[in-house]
């Protein structure tokens, strides 16, 4: 007997609003804080993302077969508040037991393991939910169960759009991670309660008291037992503060008399930390005759402005720090080490992204010093490329030196560390022809405009050294000869000289981020560091052959086989592709956004809602108008392929020229709109193809499974292998032949006049 509804429609579309408002919240949510307790680099991301999708992909799938949707909603809420909050404790749990905060990095395998276990329940849970929306909307207003299925998308993507501005604006200042997750929990709580009054059950009262009862002890215990785990994670520390900023999780601990500010689970800076501070900067200041205008990027709160104020003929020091609660911890924490710095009128202070700064400041300097992290991800990457030693370079005065440095090792370089540093090295030679560099755990490099190469030896420093009378700890003149010990500069001269890498840094292929997950890798897994070392060499026509030849052969093989239906197997494919595309624009796009206008949140903010609104946009125009702009709906699919095919062509070819436009801002707004449009008018579309043919509704969540495979395919292999090894213009290559491929086959399958039929018009 078929189940009964009374919902109004306008409440059922509510509830698929609030349904991607709360998976868009928990995302940002649940990543920061995997981020915050793992290596935060591209990789680390890429394992979460596949993790969430792969089990949402699957609770679509299975969920879908669910008959009594009415009667089972009601237990799947109330069990997915419970796994909300539980979800958050497991990831804590899993990180201290196996490795405390400040031990080791974690490696590889506790990495994924984390985010396949503690993303396991949540994942299945959330998934289900898109078919059990789509067979009671069907159930409740009798439209098919492909329409159902588009509205319940739509709506979604509407709740996400603003889930994604709430969180990422206002609900990460003002609140704990825990807090939200609370009230999200709550949220689903409530929805149980309401399905649960809509059902004929007997009882109903009692099930909700005891549905309460256990949610409220639930939600209870976790509050405890997160203090306990989160101390554990930080056993042998003091956790003096914990903040959420726009870009970040901060915690600040206090070990004996230090204080340490981690950022992400990575420590930023220790205060006091007096060598970290002096061989930052007393370097580079000492091989100029004579600094006056300096310009420090990151790494200053940890002593290294003041270091830089000890120099007798400093007249202007620029500090440029990106995270603003990084300066609110500074100033709350050390009020005397800030009130020195403001009230010295030499120095000031600039909240805002190092290569923005650089882009709009009309001064000029005789030394830039970076003292940033490595490039273990493509925002970093940012500040280790040609492009960026070029900008550093016209904001050089004659004479002016460029120093910044990356992790290496005193004495001994292995091959990767050699390629490492030589993507660097050969990303600023053509730019600065006179450098030199210091060995050590961190190598500096001293890149010299205009003039003769830097008296890099120990006579002329410990001279400057003495005659600026410095007080130092660890730069003093008997430390300096070993520093440069002539053995061990030849031996990293020769390192680079003999090493063969012809390949450079850019923005637009980020081979020293690439390098880094190796290095990273390296420590952690070497089967790991193995593949993506044979992944570089590997040509772009072998990779392409690697990738399409199965797939070719493949869909090749069910056409002229033709076991099973072929409509089907051509809508999921073709979902399968736009959504491995439509990721892979958003990733491309948005790299190439912070190439131009820096790492500045709000406009990321922004941009991320553009995506997502023209998702909304393309999702609606499907609904309502897909079957008037073309009756038949295989033609469209077809259509939509190839017009993804050319797009991505374009936005690989062209996204490096548009960010040197004068007005680029605007451009790359525009683009993001119509990559979320593709997306977005893709979906009901591909799920109308597919269903047209189908009676069995339990089908409901698999074309949305499929979506979530082709993104969680697109969103690793873009950017741990298409972006960093062949860059952006033959990514769009990439993703173009890929949607090609698709739309032939697709086209093979109607023009064949295939068991496909003209179903859809």
């Amino acid at each position: 007997m078929p189940e009964k509804t009374n919902f109004s429609k306008r409440s059922l579309l509510f509830i698929f609003f609030l349904y991607g408002f709360t998976l868009t919240v928990l995302q940002i949510v649940y990543l920061r804080f995997f981020i915050s307790i793992f290596y935060g680099n591209e990789l680390t991301i890429g394992l979460f993302w596949f993790s969430w999708m792969l089990w949402t992909a699957l609770g679509s799938y299975f969920f879908g077969r669910v008959r009594k949707v009415l009667e089972y909603l009601p237990s799947h809420h109330f069990l997915f508040g419970l796994v909300i909050p539980f979800t958050l404790l497991l990831m804590l749990f899993i990180r201290s037991r196996f490795l405390p905060v400040g031990s080791a990095l974690p490696d590889f395998s506790t990495t994924i393991f984390t985010a396949l276990v503690s993303l396991f329940l949540f994942g299945l849970l959330s998934g289900g939910l898109f078919p059990l929306y789509a067979r009671l909307l069907n159930i409740n207003t009798a439209q098919e169960i492909d329409t159902a299925g588009g509205q319940v998308y739509l709506w979604e993507t509407a709740g996400s759009l603003v889930g994604g501005l709430l969180s990422g604006l206002v609900l990460i200042h003002f609140f704990h991670s825990t807090q939200i997750v609370i009230k999200v929990a709550i949220l689903q709580f409530l929805l149980s309660f309401y399905f649960l009054s809509r059902t004929e059950k007997s009882r109903k009262s009692l099930i909700i008291s005891i549905y309460f009862l256990i949610g409220f002890f639930a939600l209870s215990s976790f509050l405890s037992s997160y203090q306990q785990r989160f101390k554990q994670l930080w056993r042998g520390m003091d956790i003096v503060e914990e903040r959420s900023s726009p870009y970040s999780e901060l915690v600040l601990t206090r070990l004996d008399h230090s204080f340490t500010l981690y950022q992400d689970g990575v420590p930023l800076f220790t205060i006091p930390d007096p060598q970290t501070a002096e061989e930052t900067v007393h370097y580079a200041l000492l091989l100029h005759d004579k600094p006056q205008t300096v310009l420090l990027i990151g790494g200053g709160f940890s002593g290294a402005l003041f270091e830089i104020l000890k120099h007798p003929s400093i007249r202007a020091l620029h500090y440029v720090e990106l995270d603003p609660e990084v300066i609110g911890i500074y100033k709350e924490f050390f009020p005397d080490n800030w009130r020195r710095l403001i009230t010295d009128k030499r120095v000031a202070i600039h909240q805002t992204d190092g290569r923005n700064f650089l882009q709009h400041t009309r001064e000029s300097f005789d030394l830039i010093i970076t003292a940033l992290p490595d490039p273990y991800t493509v925002q970093l990457n940012r500040f280790y490329s040609r492009e960026f030693f070029a900008l550093c370079k016209s904001r050089l005065q004659s004479g002016g030196i460029l120093a910044f440095q990356v992790s290496a090792s005193e004495n001994y370089l292995n091959d990767a560390q050699k390629r490492y540093l030589k993507a660097i090295e050969q990303s600023f030679v053509p730019l600065f022809k006179n450098w030199g560099f210091l060995p050590g755990e961190k190598m500096q490099f001293f890149l010299i405009k205009d003039v003769h190469p830097p008296v890099v030896n120990s006579d002329s420093l410990i001279k400057r050294l003495r005659e600026r009378r410095l007080e130092t700890l660890f730069v003093q003149d008997y430390y300096i000869p070993f520093k440069l010990m002539p053995d061990r500069i030849r031996l990293f001269r020769e390192a680079f000289e003999e090493t063969q890498f012809p390949f450079y840094n850019s923005d637009y292929r980020p081979l020293a981020y690439y390098f880094d997950t190796i290095l990273w890798a390296g420590k952690t897994s070497r089967i790991l560091s193995g593949f993506l070392t044979r992944m570089f060499s590997v040509s772009f026509d072998g990779f392409l052959l690697i990738v399409f030849l199965p797939i070719f052969l493949g869909l090749g093989l069910s056409f002229f086989l033709r076991k099973r239906p072929l409509h089907s197997l051509a809508a999921v494919s073709g979902m399968f592709s736009i959504g491995f595309s439509v990721i892979s624009l958003e990733l491309l796009i948005l790299l190439a956004f912070q190439v131009a206008h820096g790492y500045l949140y709000q406009q990321v903010a922004i941009f991320i809602a553009l995506f997502m609104g023209g998702m909304a946009i393309g999702s609606y125009f499907s609904i309502r108008y897909s079957s008037t702009i073309y009756k038949s709906l295989q033609k469209l699919a077809i259509f939509v392929l190839a017009g993804v095919s050319l797009l991505s062509f374009l936005i690989g070819a062209l996204l490096p020229f548009i960010g040197a436009m004068s007005h680029s801002q605007a451009t790359f707004y525009f683009l993001a709109i119509v990559s979320g449009f593709c997306g977005g008018f893709s979906f009901p579309l591909f799920n109308r193809l597919y269903l047209s043919h189908k009676k069995d509704t339990s089908k409901s969540g698999i074309i949305y499974a499929w979506d979530l495979v082709g993104s969680l395919a697109g969103s690793i292999l873009c950017s741990i292998i298409l972006i960093p090894i062949y860059g952006l213009k033959l990514t769009g290559v990439f993703l173009g032949i890929l949607n090609l491929i698709i739309g032939l086959f697709m086209a093979a399958v109607y023009w064949g006049k295939s068991d496909c039929g003209a179903g859809g018009e």
